[in-house]
């Protein structure tokens, strides 16, 4: 996230003791942030770090501790009669904490104020989209501290990259005839902030107002008509603000009702149209997807999603060795759906850190946190995304233990802010070139890591970016050419040792970046990789996007009557023989003449409904009806039923709308349709392992149950996965899904998750049982939660070592109750 400069960076005061001295603080946040010019790297001048707040005249000791936390400088200081001190700092580049000791009569540390020294590439013009960065100011700090914040981020990420920020649909539009450009938030001035300053926004929303009236779910809007009207206004005032626009925020999850995708693409839509008719061509990123739920990504791509989004973005929060995977996983679903090449953005990605938010993090979890982050942005490099915005830039608690930040309460940077200043000014206009293969016999980091290689903007410069699995201080790496320069992860410059023809490199930070000759690296590149393949699908052009419709088509049905339930993989429905599916199609027409359409559905098996018309009136919308017997619908290879909606209108193109069906049967009619049978001891109590974070007690009370648990959940996330092992017995290779009767007992989303003999772990994506305390039967197939292993060709039984039905809550306690757990197959 940050450049490489000669940077200056102050923390907040933070007292530990009992001080006399005052509670010193920056007196600006510039000067402790990184300058604009070309500093020598190994000019060590005095910089002073002015301070306020000090007892005036007060006699301050000081020490100045490097990354790793060892003293380098030491010294005492008086502060002026306005209690203002100028602490001097003559230093290399790399990142540093001053120590501000009590004086006598008191004990201990008065405060600590971290400060950051980058070394500058003269390259860095902030002219690399890549770098970019999840601010959220809008909505995380008050109005009268944003201005500075913002001033700093030139020397982030330059002018290239955007800052993604947040915007309540609702309250600049909170009525028809009114609109307030402001709020209490400072919307407006924010953004002209921001513009001061050279930067573009990412502006995404994931609400609506609410005299638009609310679709089913609740969640997005019902009229699209009067929703394009508004959004008109929007995108004519602010487009020159923006960079780009995300149509909602992780729809695949509670911000969209953990619905089905056909119920998203209406607003996706909506906007593309609104924006287009306006001659506003700011880039529309969809899909915003919390995660790769396979079921949504699916639906979303038969709903229209790759033809109304210029870019997919998803977000990510895990290990970033699985990263590689992550993309290629995308990459597949692309492919899948002829559209393999379009950009991928990572617009929230980064590491939370636990403890008390009122604190910063450790040294420990600052150097876990930077390591991560670095490593993210690497293999995002490397893999070919095309834009990464770390998350985010000021504090934030989520469940009063889970953190994220680079920056504190004040506005100074933490570690891993210096881990994003030198990422980004290492790989700034770099192109991904292979990974390093080492010599037989020649040592290298952990089998986790990885060594990248770059080309960088100098034709004769090669980047080697070492990566490990942890930063133990005495890891080193044997290169097997001369270097010219290494450096850590905050930039500071490593001391390396060199024979004749290698070099030990150490990397003590977890990741190292090392700048040798193009020909004393090019005889080791590997370019035969997976990321180079995902790189070069990267560099492509993607399919242009068809033109914008004026008719969207809007699927809606009324869950309460119907006793259908919306999850994010479909529509589960109720049990019974003569189960009908009634739902109205709304055809709104946001054009300005009438349009006469023409639909129909079509089946899984491809037959075709009678066509039905209606005549939609301009900027209004029609609603056709239909009442489909569920016993009428063919099933798909997983269960399901499909439907999907078409029209047509003279010289226009209707996106369609699609629809999947989750059939509630009997437990006899799953288990007739499936020869082999292994009914789970799930009553066994030696096979089951408390998993959650809270306190977990394996009960249950209802008539009928064999099983279940009652959860208690404190501070934290709310989860629950106990762990059962499987019997030997089970045939792992004829194993094809799962069968079960449960129920829960209050809001949550329900999972099945499995570990592999390796403790890899699984998930279902979307909830399998319905979270409305009622008994349901689902059978859940292997594939919608397992993938294939790389030879394809492996039974997927035999990933599963262990299985729990689990749930994340949305309350502070719940309950599952099971009566039947079976494991069936061919």
């Amino acid at each position: 996230m940050f450049p490489r400069c000669r940077l200056f960076f102050a923390f907040p005061a933070l007292c530990t003791a009992t001080v006399t001295i005052g509670a010193p603080t920056p007196v600006a946040l510039a000067p402790f942030y990184p300058e604009s010019a070309i500093i020598s790297v190994h000019a060590a001048e005095n910089k002073a770090l002015p301070l306020q707040g000090v007892r005036p005249s007060a006699s301050v000791s000081y020490q100045i501790n490097d990354y790793s936390g060892t003293v380098v400088a030491r010294g005492r200081i008086t502060a002026g009669p306005d209690g203002r001190l100028a602490v001097p700092a003559a230093l290399p580049s790399g990142y540093y904490e001053l120590l501000l000791v009590a004086p006598a009569d008191a004990s201990g540390v008065a405060a600590t104020l971290p400060f950051l020294r980058l070394p500058p590439v003269t390259s860095f013009a902030g002219a690399d989209p890549f770098f970019s960065f999840d601010t959220a100011l809008s909505w995380l700090l008050p109005p009268e501290v944003r201005a500075e914040r913002i001033a700093q981020l030139p020397q982030v990420i330059g002018t290239a990259g955007l800052a993604r920020e947040r915007l309540s649909w609702n309250a600049i539009h909170p009525a028809p005839d009114h609109r307030d450009w402001e709020t209490v938030r400072q919307y407006e001035t924010t953004r002209r902030d921001y513009a001061a300053n050279g930067i573009k926004i990412l502006e995404m929303f994931h609400d609506s107002p609410a005299w638009l009236g609310k679709a089913q779910g609740g969640k997005f809007p019902l009229d699209l008509s009067g929703s394009a009207r508004s959004f008109t206004d929007i995108a004519l005032r602010w487009q020159s603000y923006w960079g780009a626009l995300e149509v909602w925020n992780e729809p695949n999850i509670g911000f969209g009702g953990n619905q089905p995708a056909d119920q998203y693409l209406p607003i996706v839509k909506t906007i593309r149209h609104t924006l287009r008719s306006a001659g506003v061509d700011t880039p529309i990123g969809g899909g915003v997807f919390a995660y790769l739920n396979p079921d949504y990504l699916s639906l979303a791509a038969r709903n229209g999603l790759l033809d109304e989004s210029d870019f997919i973005s998803f977000h990510y929060y895990s290990d970033p060795r699985r990263l590689e995977k992550h993309i290629g996983d995308m990459r597949a679903w692309l492919r899948a759906n002829d559209r393999e090449s379009k950009p991928i953005w990572i617009t929230e990605i980064g590491r939370r850190w636990r403890g008390d938010p009122k604190t910063i993090p450790t040294l420990a979890q600052q150097r876990e946190v930077a390591r991560y982050v670095a490593m993210q942005a690497i293999e995002a490099r490397a893999c070919g995304i095309s834009a990464w915005f770390p998350f985010v830039y000021p504090p934030y608690n989520e469940r009063e233990l889970s953190n994220f930040g680079f920056t504190d309460s004040h506005g100074l940077p933490l570690r891993p802010l210096a881990a994003i200043a030198q990422v980004t000014r290492a790989l700034s206009g770099s192109t991904y070139a292979g990974d390093l293969a080492l010599p037989s016999g020649t040592s290298s980091p952990d089998p986790a890591g990885r060594i990248r290689i770059f080309d960088t903007q100098d034709p004769e410069k090669k980047l080697v970016v070492i990566c490990t699995d942890e930063d133990p201080a005495d890891t080193t790496m044997v290169l097997p050419f001369l270097v010219e320069s290494a450096c850590g992860v905050d930039g500071r410059a490593l001391a390396t040792t060199s024979t004749a023809s290698s070099t030990i490199v150490p990397v003590p930070d977890g990741v190292a970046y090392v700048v040798a000759s193009r020909a004393a690296v090019t005889p080791f590149i590997q370019t035969a990789t997976e990321a180079m393949r995902l790189s070069r699908i990267a560099r492509q052009e993607p399919p242009p996007l068809p033109p914008a419709s004026p008719v969207i088509l809007q699927p809606l049905i009324d869950l309460k009557a119907t006793g259908i339930t919306a999850v994010t993989r479909g529509y589960h429905l109720p049990a019974g023989d003569d189960v009908r599916i009634p739902l109205k199609l709304r055809i709104n027409n946001l054009s300005g003449q009438p349009r006469t359409v023409s639909v129909t559905y079509t089946t899984q098996d491809a037959a075709s409904s009678a066509p039905q018309s209606a005549e939609v009136a301009p900027g209004a919308f029609a609603e056709l009806r239909f009442d489909i017997p569920a016993s009428a619908l063919p099933r798909n290879d997983d269960g399901t039923f499909s439907l999907t909606f078409s029209a047509s209108a003279p010289d226009l193109r209707i996106a369609p709308a699609s629809l999947v069906f989750i059939p509630s049967l009997g437990l006899e009619e799953y288990l007739a349709e499936y020869p082999w049978q292994f009914a789970l001891p799930v009553n066994e109590p030696q096979r089951w392992r408390s998993n959650a974070n809270g306190k977990l007690t394996f009960a249950h009370d209802s008539p009928g149950a064999i099983w279940g648990f009652r959860v208690t959940f404190g501070k934290g996330d709310r989860w629950a996965y106990p762990r059962f092992t499987l019997p030997q017995e089970v045939a792992l290779d004829r194993l094809t899904g799962v069968l079960l009767r449960a129920r829960c007992a209050r809001p949550a989303t329900v999972r099945l998750m499995s570990w592999d003999a390796d403790n890899n772990m699984s998930v279902t994506s979307s909830a399998v049982v319905p979270d409305n305390g009622q008994w349901h039967v689902v059978y859940v197939p292997l594939s919608s939660w397992l993938k294939p292993a790389a030879d394809g060709d492996a039974p997927l039984g035999r990933q599963i070592s262990d299985l729990s039905l689990g749930l994340n809550s949305l309350a502070d306690d719940n309950a599952i109750e099971v009566s039947d757990f079976y494991l069936l197959g061919r």
